[in-house]
């Protein structure tokens, strides 16, 4: 194609000139509209792990902050991940490593959301794949649910028959069992 480019340059009287124009805008139109498809294709496999995870699928698509919900949200990773994701390229690998792991995947597929992508974006978005991250604790690590030394009030049985709806059947029958 080049070659024809080439010739054509020789006598731009010819309709060769024209022709080697096309073939190239031709060119590069069939792999613009590959990388077209590929691109949507990618950003849809995004959505859809998005959206898997419980976050906004438009979230795929708006720079950076795409990136903030993968690491913060998605992979669970402190604000430091975020900032080296963006600054320092190859950063991102761990926090893609913890993304497959979060969907039940080993962390070579991780390897493969970091460096290709185009390939394994779409294959985790549109598998059947779950998010099995959970939620984000609102306690440090080192809180233990199970320990509370808050003193608690004991419920009396009084307590146990308030006015709801759902215990009116219980207080009537209650009320049945002592006057007998």
């Amino acid at each position: 194609m080049f070659a024809l480019f080439a010739q054509g340059a020789k006598n731009f009287n010819n309709d060769a000139a024209g022709a080697g124009l096309g073939g190239l805008a031709a060119c590069f139109g069939v792999f613009g509209l590959v990388y077209f498809l590929i691109f949507v294709l990618v950003i849809a496999g995004m959505w859809k792990v998005f959206t898997k995870a419980g976050q906004p699928g438009w979230a795929a698509i708006v720079p950076f902050y795409n990136i903030y919900v993968l690491v913060i949200e998605i992979a669970r990773k402190d604000m430091v991940w975020f900032l080296l994701s963006i600054f320092v390229p190859f950063a991102v690998i761990i926090p893609m490593m913890d993304v497959a792991e979060k969907f039940g995947k080993s962390r070579a597929y991780g390897l493969g959301l970091a460096f290709l992508g185009f390939i394994f974006w779409p294959m985790l978005g549109f598998s059947d794949a779950r998010y099995q991250g959970g939620r984000k604790k609102q306690y440090d690590d080192d809180y233990d649910d199970d320990y509370d030394d808050r003193p608690r009030k004991k419920k009396s049985r009084d307590d146990d028959f308030d006015d709801d709806e759902d215990d009116a059947p219980r207080q009537k029958k209650k009320r049945r069992d002592d006057g007998d």
